[in-house]
């Protein structure tokens, strides 16, 4: 199945810049994803669902104790933080956010580039 894009614009002050752009299908919802991975993994949905659940809450617990975490086949997780520093180089706490960094592991990317075949759709 051919990867269909279309050509993005983009301004960079007087200069615009041209670029493929991947013309992204609906997203998948939580239950069909749940479906799919039950039908190739031969499970019911109730287990799916429970691993998935649990495989949520570790990720969670793991990365608020600063810990980066694997998951082997689909990447690496790190918490970021960014906000203000004050005058004394302090986090000022009303403007902190975290964020979860997501880096796709290497098997996924090359699997995922084995078979470039790209379809132009147009602007």
């Amino acid at each position: 199945m051919a990867i269909k894009y279309k050509i993005g614009r983009a301004k960079f002050g007087a200069e615009e810049k041209t670029y493929p752009k991947i013309v992204l299908g609906e997203t998948v919802t939580d239950e069909q994803f749940r479906e799919q991975v039950a039908r190739r993994a031969a499970r019911g949905m109730a287990d799916v669902m429970a691993v998935l659940t649990a495989q949520r809450e570790v990720l969670l617990e793991q990365l608020l104790d600063e810990h980066a975490v694997h998951v082997p086949g689909v990447g690496y997780f790190t918490l970021a933080i960014k906000g203000d520093l004050d005058e004394g180089e302090r986090l000022v706490i009303e403007s902190a956010r975290t964020k979860v960094n997501y880096r796709a592991e290497r098997d996924l990317m090359d699997d995922v580039n084995v078979d470039k075949r790209f379809e132009f759709v147009g602007e």
